[in-house]
């Protein structure tokens, strides 16, 4: 059988809350499940993008009401959601509005 690597996604909201994550996967590598976890992100910070007025109060709000998707699996990688957050908010911030933004 072969390794798999799954997502623990913890409701930011909810902190340390066990009954408010869920689990996706199993992806076939430690990259399938980093680039899952990278678009949970992403469209956490899409929805909050509505709230927000600046890049500040975009991760402010991804901080508290977001999804923070955890990679566990074998092997040694690193991903951490809020870094990652920190590194897409500007971009995220300047994207024209979607039309799958008004879920």
């Amino acid at each position: 059988m072969s390794a798999q690597w799954f997502l623990k996604v913890y409701d930011n909201f909810h902190y340390q809350d066990e009954s408010e994550t869920y689990t996706r996967g199993p992806y076939p590598s430690a990259s399938h499940a980093i680039s899952a976890a990278r678009g949970i992100v992403d469209a956490s910070l899409r929805k909050e993008k509505r709230h927000a007025k600046s890049v500040e109060q975009l991760l402010t709000r991804y901080k508290s009401f977001g999804e923070d998707p955890m990679v566990i699996g074998p092997g040694d990688f690193e991903f951490s959601a809020w870094t990652y957050a920190q590194a897409r908010a500007s971009q995220v911030f300047a994207e024209a509005p979607r039309e799958d933004d008004d879920d």
